[in-house]
């Protein structure tokens, strides 16, 4: 199957539409969070999809177009928004960053090359910007796949050392991606 994704910018209502409830994640501490921030049950109001459009970033909900059985379905989400980071590139300076607070793909729709062609959207997004914000910043729990993913297919490095997530308590990784420059292919 061919995915044809179109991204739509998610308002608060949308957060509770039929399709957008419908989307299921895995029972991962990863997944959890990316079900638990959707549908606004990490305990944090601010740390949830509702938060992030309150504090004026986006989320976005991806459509499979293609004719298929899931065509018309919302396969994922992701979002985008402001952050910074320390010691990059200059040591003992603060650089303003995007960061992606949270990207997943619905549980039954996985395999199909949604992921890769969720992450390249918010990338593109963050290349708009590059001129404000020269990085995109990702924070992504140590025992997740995707971490590895993230640095093999885009070239994300990590930063840093772990620190432990306040919401899950659990060890991320920062991620981090120069956007300002022309990419390097992977090894």
């Amino acid at each position: 199957m061919s995915a044809t994704l179109v991204r739509v910018d998610a308002d608060e209502p949308m957060l509770t539409h039929p399709k957008v409830l419908a989307m299921t994640f895995g029972p991962d501490p990863w997944d959890k969070y990316i079900g638990d921030w959707l549908f606004g049950r990490t305990g944090d109001p601010v740390d949830s999809a509702a938060g992030c459009l309150a504090c004026g970033g986006r989320v976005w909900f991806h459509i499979e177009t293609a004719p298929g059985p899931l065509q018309g379905r919302v396969v994922g989400v992701s979002s985008f928004g402001e952050a910074s980071i320390r010691d990059w590139p200059i040591k003992k300076a603060r650089t303003p960053t995007s960061t992606s607070p949270a990207l997943g793909v619905d549980l039954n729709c996985r395999g199909n090359g949604y992921g890769k062609l969720i992450v390249e959207s918010v990338l593109d997004e963050a290349k708009k910007v590059a001129h404000l914000r020269p990085a995109i910043v990702f924070y992504v729990d140590t025992e997740n796949p995707c971490l590895e993913w993230y640095k093999r297919v885009f070239n994300f490095a990590e930063h840093g050392k772990p620190y432990n997530d306040p919401t899950s308590g659990r060890p991320h990784a920062r991620l981090v991606l120069a956007v300002n420059q022309p990419p390097v292919p992977p090894a």
